[in-house]
């Protein structure tokens, strides 16, 4: 999850958008765009072969949130094209929607992706 992080803080769309795990902090101005980076289920094993695990399945959720909905787009957009370099793809799932009570747009999407071949120390 931290390589996940940094790749996206590393990103020039994302350069003002606070970037977290888990959770957004409930004391962070509404008007801050956020990501939150939160794993869907525990690793799984992917491949093996001779009775060891050849690879490491991994799915996150990452949320994008933000006052305005351009800007949440814009935000998934590089979010996904980061995701994609790291080898995941997306998955059905998710959310695009608005809440009222917090004024902000969220679009939150699945991504899906194993390890090489024999990185499996995670």
């Amino acid at each position: 999850m931290s390589e996940i992080s940094e790749r996206l803080k590393g990103n020039a769309v994302l350069s003002n958008t606070f970037i977290k795990a888990y959770i957004r902090p409930e004391t962070l101005s509404d008007d801050v765009d956020s990501i939150t980076i939160a794993p869907l289920e525990p690793i799984q094993n992917g491949i093996s072969g001779s009775d060891r695990v050849l690879t490491q399945v991994f799915a996150y959720q990452i949320n994008a949130e933000s006052k305005s909905r351009l800007r949440v787009k814009e935000m998934q957009r590089a979010v996904s094209e980061e995701m994609r370099a790291l080898g995941f793809v997306q998955q059905l799932g998710g959310l695009d929607e608005y809440f009222e009570e917090t004024g902000r747009y969220v679009d939150a999407r699945r991504f899906r992706g194993s390890t090489k071949l024999y990185e499996t120390n995670y």
